[in-house]
């Protein structure tokens, strides 16, 4: 692992430690994924402890499951997913298409784009930072890395665009 990689692991670890298991009120892993198959499972499996300790194999078996994480499963689960990311190259391809289109801010679609606001409303300007970070490093459209960036910076959420310019 080279050291661009490292200092991105230390980011997310910073901006992200202490961030507690979301509990029973809200989906983990395995249920999120249960959610994708219409299914439903107890949190049983789930590791319950510091997400940097979460087995990479909870996350293999579990590639569905990133879309359906929001406010603070999203806030537990996205630092150990991100980090995986960076320690690995073998993603599987829906783990990739599931954490590439996470990244995106959907400024075309407006239910995409007010379900990702409110999925990061817990979020601090640092763990906005981690993100964004990550984002550069992982290919993210410039774009989309600078609204990261933005939200580090304590910016609003960006705006959709008007009605008369889509």
């Amino acid at each position: 692992m080279g050291p661009e990689q490292k200092e991105i692991l230390q980011i997310i670890d910073t901006a992200f430690d202490g961030v507690p298991f979301p509990g029973p009120a809200h989906l983990s892993l395995y249920q999120a994924e249960a959610e994708d198959d219409r299914e439903g499972c107890s949190q049983e499996r789930d590791h319950k402890g510091r997400w940097q300790n979460v087995p990479e194999q909870h996350m293999l078996e579990c590639e569905f499951a990133l879309p359906h994480l929001q406010g603070p499963s999203l806030h537990y689960y996205l630092p150990a997913i991100m980090s995986f990311a960076v320690r690995t190259e073998d993603l599987s391809d829906h783990l990739f298409q599931s954490l590439e289109f996470h990244l995106q801010f959907n400024l075309d679609n407006e239910g995409l784009y007010h379900y990702g606001r409110e999925r990061h409303a817990l979020f601090t300007p640092e763990q906005f930072q981690a993100v964004a970070r990550f984002s550069a490093y992982y290919g993210t459209p410039e774009d989309d890395v600078a609204r990261w960036d933005a939200l580090g910076r304590g910016e609003d959420w960006p705006p959709l665009p008007s009605k008369n310019n889509r």
